[in-house]
């Protein structure tokens, strides 16, 4: 599977400092300049130890980059990295996003621990549950500052109560002030409109994270049915497109969700 140039440079940052590269190093650069100044114990010249340095060096990195597991390892890492459900001032929405990324978890550990042999198929799926996690947290930031908003708090509490007071107040006025009136009620109910607006899109994007939430179960026992089944690549090809339909419905909520005014 393709790496992406964050991962590549992260996989190379970490064969160039990770213990042993610096071991390494450390030695060549002692020995070499031990030799140099003709240390009589240290045997061969000063540019062999130095030749054998940059081998060594050079190998270790190969083995590192080509290293399934740790590249597999630094993936995750980098990923994780994009994912702070402690930042949610929400508490349920923080629930979710951490029951999301358990989901997410239990799955590829489900994967890897049966080995399944699902070809393309397999990295397609993995790819697309990291999206999918991605998208949930996404909505989750977006519904938690919107619900924090302290903008949209007061307008949500004080415009119906305004647009109340001004119907009441139009009943005893005429004339111009009636007339001004009028328009300032036209104003808030379109206000208002906007509000109710907010408040749906709000009320949607929780409840398509708890069916969000919902599908990842579902995924997660399908999953394990293809493990004890040896489930076919068409299973495999099936359910990754069920993840891509997830993932297409949190996108086009964020979406939505992207153009809400905050404050």
């Amino acid at each position: 599977m393709a790496r992406n140039s964050r991962t590549n440079e992260a996989v190379e940052t970490y064969a160039l400092f990770r213990p042993e590269s610096a071991l390494t190093i450390a030695l060549t650069l002692v020995l070499t300049s031990l030799s140099m100044m003709g240390a009589g114990w240290i045997p061969g010249k000063w540019w062999m130890w130095l030749l054998g340095g940059i081998v060594a060096e050079t190998l270790l990195i190969i083995n590192t980059v080509r290293d399934r597991s740790t590249v597999e390892s630094i993936e995750e890492d980098l990923f994780l990295d994009q994912l702070q459900p402690e930042r949610l001032r929400n508490p349920a929405l923080k629930a979710k996003v951490n029951r999301a990324l358990e989901y997410h978890l239990l799955i590829l550990k489900e994967i890897d621990e049966r080995d399944l042999k699902l070809g393309p198929e397999l990295f397609a799926i993995i790819e697309r549950m990291d999206n999918w996690i991605l998208m949930i947290y996404k909505l989750a930031q977006n519904l938690d500052n919107y619900q924090n908003d302290p903008i949209l708090k007061r307008d949500l509490a004080r415009v119906p109560e305004d647009l109340k007071n001004l119907r009441q107040k139009l009943r005893y006025e005429d004339g111009k002030v009636r007339l001004e009136l009028e328009k300032t009620i036209a104003s808030k109910e379109k206000q208002l409109q906007s509000l109710e607006n907010v408040q749906d899109s709000l009320e949607r994007a929780e409840l398509q994270i708890d069916n969000t939430l919902s599908a990842m179960g579902t995924v997660y026992s399908q999953i394990m049915h293809l493990s004890t089944q040896s489930g076919s690549s068409e299973e495999a090809g099936q359910l990754q497109n069920d993840i891509f339909e997830q993932i297409e419905v949190l996108e086009t909520m964020n979406l939505e969700m992207d153009k809400i005014p905050v404050g």
